[in-house]
């Protein structure tokens, strides 16, 4: 198993249903992940505009897994709630 860590930066303004459903998204494109630990970092102010947006909200996950799917950063890119993303894997 791999450790992986998330990082989503999110439209601002989001109803807290919205965001649950799009981590319930991200968790299920993602396959089967094990062991995830989501932590909600908050809106911050951006340093400049991220798709016309002046603030985000950061979202971490960090979670286990065989293998990277290769489909989660395609998924991530086309939806339009999600911002920026990093997908790193922690050793």
């Amino acid at each position: 198993m791999r450790s992986y860590r998330l990082v989503l930066l999110l439209k601002s303004g989001l109803k807290k249903e919205q965001k649950d459903k799009l981590l319930e998204s991200v968790k299920k494109w993602a396959g089967n992940i094990k062991d995830e630990k989501i932590q909600e970092l908050g809106e911050k102010k951006l340093i400049y505009t991220v798709a016309k947006q002046r603030s985000g909200e950061y979202v971490v996950m960090d979670f286990n897994m065989e293998k990277v799917n290769l489909d989660l950063d395609k998924k991530i890119v086309i939806e339009d709630d999600i911002l920026r993303h990093l997908l790193v894997r922690i050793k």
